[in-house]
């Protein structure tokens, strides 16, 4: 019998046991599942405050560059709210004769004057009093902005710097782009009401078509200054034989070359346009989100607004290609322009390509140029297993306006003399030697084949005016994409 009760005991304390053990997956399954919503909620955070802070860098953009409009759409935005309060006033007014009404109604049922009020029409009364006065106070203020609005237009200059970034330098900070940690302390969160979602999307339904919006980022670029140092129209190429790349080239060059050179970037045709007026200037096209993989699970993508302020502001060597043959083609400067709308994403380009034949029959494929498809294969150049299913959906998505495209203009504002002479010396140098590639090095970091180089990719094209042509010309050679290039110390 004794026996029996310890086995039922231990029975007992082992089924107690499965039900903790139990509970204790349950919860870690929940705990689990809880740490990635968080995850998630936290980068969907990031996200969108980073496409707060541009949208904020934009309006900030629009408004330095013509304040008189910005004014306008204020006055008028002011007006439309003192109408909305003169109506309200007018309601109100017809309340007060709905109780004068009743009043007398009541003076001739009582048939004395001095009589109180009844508390159903005092409190009608003093509830219009409080309208009144409120729509009153409104009014005033929305007069006080007005005179306030049109004092500034009145004594604003009439040109206005021009911000070069989208993403203000302070108090917003970005951390780097490997982090999905953001730094934002003094984020100001503005509310987005309704009235201003309608506002934006009549200024969009307004928006200019294709044709327009590219001959007024052509004015913008025909207004940059000239910088004073530009050589003459003819340039000594860079021949580099077809074995070699221009980053090997680069990469073998003496050091104190490598430490005036700093950084590089090499223009490609099929995303940069440049203005026909001054072809010096110009804006290429970058995607706004890229899709990435996440380097613990290859099959988890999530898409993320690009960090594109370390690309503004920055004095960069370009260089492009012509014939085979390789030029340096100044100092330029990139600068925040504006976005590409759907209409102008279907007219990039005219030449179309057929699809490839491993698409899905199944799928209806819209037509790629060689432009959207450079940008959809930026977009996707941080995913995995990319399949052409992948690359219809993103080519869907821009063609919604779901996926945005910058516009980074292009300045011309040097041409560093002294280093295109040592080009040209360090060119003529390695055909005598034959040596266009640098050494390899087994300890510290090298220059040679399999460096590990801090290579951004982000390719751009260069104007032809340098080169005496009025024709732009793609890279087509052995750098089918190259960027900020950065040397290690």
């Amino acid at each position: 019998m004794d026996i029996k009760l310890e086995r039922m005991r231990v029975n007992e304390a082992l089924n107690a046991r499965d039900a903790v053990v139990r509970r204790f997956a349950e919860a870690c399954v929940s705990v689990r599942e809880k740490n990635t919503i968080i995850q998630n909620l936290k980068r969907e955070r990031n996200d969108l405050e980073r496409q707060l802070a541009m949208v904020n860098g934009r309006n900030a953009m629009l408004a330095a560059e013509n304040p008189n409009t910005s004014t306008r759409a204020l006055e008028e935005r002011k007006n439309a709210k003192i109408a909305l309060e003169v109506a309200r006033l007018s309601d109100i007014c017809k309340n007060f004769q709905h109780e004068i009404r009743m009043l007398r109604i009541h003076i001739e049922t009582s048939g004395k004057e001095g009589d109180p009020m009844p508390e159903s029409i005092e409190n009608i009364h003093q509830h219009s009093r409080r309208e009144w006065q409120t729509c009153l106070h409104r009014i005033l203020l929305h007069a006080q902005d007005l005179a306030a609005a049109a004092a500034t237009r009145r004594d604003a200059p009439s040109v206005s710097p021009r911000p070069a970034s989208p993403l203000p330098l302070s108090p917003i900070v970005f951390t780097s782009p490997k982090s999905p940690e953001v730094l934002a302390p003094d984020l100001q969160m503005q509310a987005l009401t309704l009235e201003d979602h309608e506002q934006r999307v009549a200024t969009a339904m307004a928006a200019p078509d294709p044709i327009e919006r590219i001959q007024a980022r052509n004015a913008e670029l025909a207004a940059l200054p000239l910088p004073a140092d530009i050589p003459p129209d003819v340039l000594r190429p860079i021949t580099i034989p077809s074995p070699f790349t221009l980053h090997e080239f680069l990469g073998a060059t003496p050091v104190l070359l490598r430490t005036q050179l700093g950084n590089y970037r090499v223009f490609q045709q099929t995303t940069t346009y440049w203005c026909p007026e001054r072809e010096e200037h110009g804006y290429f096209l970058t995607p706004i989100y890229k899709c990435n993989t996440n380097p613990r699970v290859s099959t988890a993508h999530r898409w993320a607004v690009v960090d594109m302020a370390p690309k503004l502001n920055r004095h960069t060597e370009c260089f492009y290609n012509k014939d085979g043959k390789w030029y340096y083609a100044g100092i330029y400067q990139a600068f925040w322009l504006d976005e590409l709308t759907p209409a102008e994403w279907e007219n990039l380009s005219n030449e179309v390509q057929p699809p490839s034949p491993h698409i899905l029959l199944s799928l209806t494929l819209p037509a790629f140029s060689k432009t959207t498809q450079a940008l959809v294969k930026e977009t996707l150049a941080g995913r995995k297993n990319t399949s052409p299913q992948n690359v219809y959906e993103t080519g869907q998505l821009y063609i919604a306006g779901a996926l945005k495209v910058a516009c980074i203009g292009l300045q011309c504002i040097g041409f560093n003399n002294n280093l295109y002479r040592m080009l040209l010396e360090h060119a003529a140098k390695c055909a005598q030697t034959g040596k266009w590639r640098a050494t390899p090095v087994i300890a510290g970091p090298t220059w040679g084949a399999g460096a590990a180089a801090n290579v951004n990719v982000n390719a751009l094209q260069v104007s032809p005016v340098l080169a005496g042509s009025a024709v732009s010309y793609a890279i087509e050679g052995s750098e089918g994409s190259a960027g900020d290039f950065e040397p290690k110390a």
